[in-house]
C-alpha cells in the first residue's frame, strides 16, 4: 500500500513536469508588457461594448488579441456614447454626465439631473455636481429623487445592475454629505417611487470621496457585489459590499488597503477592471496600487481579500482599464501617464495538464493562486488540461476517506507549482521524493 501511493505520487509529479511548457513562467506569475501603438502616445482610451478603442496622433485605434501576447490595432472610433435628456431648469443633465442603460430588468435608463455648485470640492474637474437622479423604466415612465438638502451627488455616471437577482435593476451612486463625505448609495423602484434601498455609512468628513471598482459576482454569494475604493487619493482603502434588499442595508464582506482607482481633476472613473481570470466563474478585480505605479489583481475567498498578483508598471496608470480576451484567458489593457500602452497577462504556453494512469481512481483538490479549490475524481486514465493561473497548488488523495492524515510537500522547480500528497497511514513513515 506504502509503495503503491509512493509510485502514484511520483507519478502524478513527472505528469506536472511533462504536461508544462519549457517556456512557462511561475504558476499565477503575471507580467507588464509595453507595446508599440500606431501613432506615437495614447492620449485617449474608451471601452465600448466589450472593445478597447484607444486615440493615438488624433486617430481612433480598437484593440483585439492577436495571440502570444500580441495586440492587433484597426482604425476604427468608437459608438458615441448615449446623452441623457437635456431637461429642463431645475432637472437639466450633468454637463459633463452619462446616461446608464440596461437591456432587462425594470429601470432601464438612469442620470444625474440638477447641477449645483453647492458642496465645491472640485474632486471630478469642477466645482459642479448634480442635486437630482432620474431612472426611466421599460414602458419609459421616469422618476426622480433629489439627494437631499445637505447631499450632492458627486458622480458622473450612475450604474444600473440587478444586485440582489429579483429581477429588478438598482442603481448605484456616489451620495455625498456636505458634512460627513462620501457614501456608497442604492436606490430603486418601490411602491411607484424611486427610493434609497441601501447606503454605506459616509465617510466621516467633509471633502473626503470614494469610488465604486466594478459590480460582479465575486465571492459566489448570491447576487453581485460592488467593489470600491474608499479616499482613492489619500491612501485609499478596497472595500467590497454585498446588497441585502430585505434587510435594506450593505454588509461589507472584505477590505484591504493600499489602492487608488482615480486622480484628483479627472472626470475617468474607470482605473479598475473585473474579470474571471481563472475560469472559476467568479471575478478577480485588477486595480492601481495607491501610487498607480502597480496593477494590483485581486480575489475575494472566505471572507477575505486576497492579492493574485502584482504587477510592477513602468509608469503611473492615469487611464482606463479594460479587458482582453486572450487564448490564454483574459488579460487587462490600459495606458500610463507617459502615453505609453501596457498589456498586463500571462504567457500564451501556460497550461499544463494532469493525468491519472492508475487503475484507481484517485481525489484532486486543485487549488487557485487566489485560494478558491476545486474537487475533483479523476477516473483511471482520465486526464485535464487547466490554464497556469488558474492553479497554484494541487492535492492528491488515494481515497475520500484519506483526507485527514499525514502530508509531504512536494515543490515543482519546472512548473511552479506545488504537489501536496496525502495518505491516512497510521505511522506516517513514508516519503515522497522529488
Amino acid at each position: 500500500m506504502r509503495g503503491f501511493f509512493r509510485a502514484a505520487a511520483l507519478f502524478i509529479l513527472a505528469v506536472l513536469f511533462l504536461g508544462a511548457s519549457p517556456a512557462t513562467v511561475a504558476a499565477g506569475e503575471w507580467r507588464a508588457l509595453t507595446l508599440k501603438v500606431p501613432g506615437g502616445a495614447v492620449t485617449d482610451l474608451e471601452i465600448a461594448g466589450g472593445t478597447v478603442f484607444l486615440r493615438a496622433g488624433g486617430q481612433w485605434l480598437a484593440l483585439s488579441a492577436c495571440g502570444d501576447n500580441r495586440i492587433c490595432f484597426t482604425p476604427k472610433r468608437p459608438p458615441a456614447g448615449a446623452r441623457p435628456p437635456a431637461g429642463k431648469a431645475g432637472n437639466a443633465r450633468l454637463p459633463d454626465g452619462g446616461l446608464a442603460t440596461a437591456e432587462a430588468g425594470d429601470i432601464r435608463k438612469a442620470w444625474f439631473a440638477g447641477p449645483t455648485e453647492m458642496y465645491r470640492h472640485g474632486i471630478l474637474g469642477d466645482p459642479i455636481e448634480a442635486a437630482m437622479l432620474i431612472a426611466e423604466d421599460s414602458g419609459g415612465a421616469r422618476y426622480a429623487i433629489t439627494a437631499g438638502a445637505d447631499a450632492v451627488f458627486e458622480d458622473l455616471q450612475p450604474r444600473l445592475a440587478d444586485l440582489d437577482g429579483d429581477g429588478r435593476n438598482e442603481i448605484v451612486a456616489i451620495r455625498t454629505f456636505t458634512h460627513a463625505g462620501a457614501s456608497i448609495a442604492v436606490y430603486g423602484l418601490a411602491g411607484g417611487k424611486l427610493t434609497l434601498l441601501a447606503q454605506t455609512p459616509p465617510i466621516g468628513l467633509p471633502f473626503r470621496w470614494r469610488n465604486p471598482s466594478a459590480i460582479a459576482d465575486f465571492d459566489a454569494r448570491p447576487g453581485l457585489e460592488i467593489a470600491e475604493v474608499v479616499t482613492p487619493h489619500i491612501g485609499g482603502t478596497l472595500r467590497l459590499w454585498n446588497f441585502n434588499r430585505r434587510a435594506a442595508r450593505l454588509d461589507e464582506i472584505a477590505n484591504a488597503y493600499g489602492f487608488s482607482n482615480h486622480f484628483i481633476g479627472s472626470r475617468e472613473l474607470r482605473l479598475s477592471a473585473a474579470a474571471d481570470i481563472d475560469g472559476d466563474g467568479l471575478s478577480e478585480l485588477a486595480l492601481p496600487s495607491a501610487d498607480r505605479k502597480t496593477l494590483r489583481i485581486m480575489a475575494f475567498v472566505a471572507g477575505k481579500a486576497t492579492e493574485v498578483a502584482a504587477v510592477q508598471l513602468p509608469g503611473r496608470i492615469d487611464k482606463a482599464i479594460g479587458v482582453i480576451a486572450e487564448a490564454n484567458g483574459p488579460a487587462f489593457v490600459t495606458a500610463l501617464e507617459s502615453g505609453e500602452l501596457v498589456l498586463i497577462a500571462t504567457p500564451d504556453s501556460a497550461t499544463f495538464c494532469i493525468e491519472n494512469r492508475d487503475d484507481a481512481r484517485l481525489l484532486f483538490i486543485i487549488q487557485s493562486a487566489s485560494g478558491k479549490r476545486e474537487k475533483r475524481y479523476f477516473k483511471p486514465k482520465e486526464t485535464a488540461c487547466y490554464r497556469r493561473q488558474r492553479v497554484a497548488t494541487v492535492w492528491v488523495y488515494e481515497s475520500p476517506d484519506a483526507l485527514e492524515g499525514c502530508s509531504v510537500l512536494v515543490p515543482d522547480t519546472a512548473t511552479g507549482l506545488t504537489l501536496r500528497s496525502y495518505a491516512s497511514f497510521d505511522n506516517c513513515d513514508w516519503r515522497v521524493e522529488n
